[in-house]
């Protein structure tokens, strides 16, 4: 193991073992080059900001610079929820090099961070999932698709990055399940629906021979023959939810805290949930249990004849 600091200055030395990190993260633990390019940025500016504040040796990579970046982020006027996202690639590469022996301890322990906000999920209800579902844009080869698309989110709640990525391979109609690519590269497989798997059939039969343009493996395409993008994906919702007449703001993300909420409503286990969504803490999945826990408790406060208050 290295014990020894860094054999050039401190930020030459940065330079090359974010490169090591990151080829780290890339190989043995198979990050998406998405969540790479995020890595790069946060490391980089933090780079940045220690060259700016004189850090040239090992030895000045400490918990006082950690705080006055912390203290830098928030003079930005970012919002608590951004920097804890900046701080973690800062954090997760501070533990690669303890781990490694290029430094000594972990600047990282300890610093104080904002507050975050408690943030729930929004869910659409049962009636709004109907309204979203149901609109029928006047192109009808766009309409089978992206009620296909509509239908497999929402019926076996992935990702936009999951759906994104499907190929036809992925899709198995007779068992009716669906293989996704996870955060991590982590496969998982999910079953969905019947009213999923009709418009998958439909989409399979009229709707994708005419999107193709050369041969492709993308179950999803474009009207040019291309495979979705994520942002193309957020576009096709945010656009039928508007034209669908529903004012909430609508994201992909929405769909998927939708089937997590219905799901618990109807009655599922939380550990069901959690390999559903492909969590791999429970923890992130409770979340969903404050949204039912109130549904349940409206539910309770309009049907129980001793929750009323008492008439004086």
């Amino acid at each position: 193991m290295k014990i020894a600091p860094f054999s050039a200055d401190f930020i030459r030395g940065m330079e090359s073992l974010i490169e090591e990190f990151l080829n780290y993260l890339r190989v043995e633990k198979g990050l998406a080059e998405g969540s790479l390019r995020g890595y790069v940025h946060d490391l980089q500016q933090f780079r940045q900001f220690a060259e700016e504040h004189g850090c040239s040796s090992a030895d000045l990579l400490n918990r006082g610079l950690l705080e006055s970046y912390c203290m830098h982020l928030s003079s930005l006027g970012l919002a608590a929820r951004t920097i804890h996202r900046k701080l973690s690639p800062v954090r997760t590469f501070c533990r690669y090099l303890v781990r490694e022996g290029y430094i000594h301890a972990d600047p990282t322990d300890g610093i104080t961070r904002p507050k975050l906000p408690r943030r729930l999920p929004k869910a659409l209800s049962v009636e709004e999932v109907t309204t979203l579902l149901q609109y029928q844009p006047k192109d009808p080869v766009a309409a089978v698709r992206d009620r296909t698309i509509l239908e497999l989110m929402y019926g076996a709640g992935l990702r936009a990055s999951e759906v994104a990525s499907l190929n036809l391979e992925d899709i198995d109609l007779e068992t009716k399940t669906v293989r996704c690519r996870g955060k991590g590269s982590k496969d998982r497989i999910v079953p969905f629906g019947s009213h999923a798997e009709q418009a998958l059939r439909t989409y399979l039969q009229e709707a994708r021979p005419e999107l193709v343009k050369k041969p492709t493996n993308a179950l999803f395409l474009t009207r040019l023959g291309r495979n979705f993008s994520i942002s193309g994906l957020w576009r096709l919702i945010t656009q039928r939810a508007k034209a669908a007449g529903l004012t909430k703001h609508i994201s992909p993300h929405t769909l998927r805290h939708s089937f997590a909420t219905h799901l618990l409503e109807g009655g599922a286990d939380l550990r069901v949930v959690q390999e559903l969504l492909g969590h791999a803490s429970i923890a992130t999945t409770e979340v969903y249990t404050h949204i039912t826990t109130d549904h349940l408790r409206e539910v309770y406060a309009a049907s129980h004849p001793r929750a009323q208050k008492p008439r004086k």
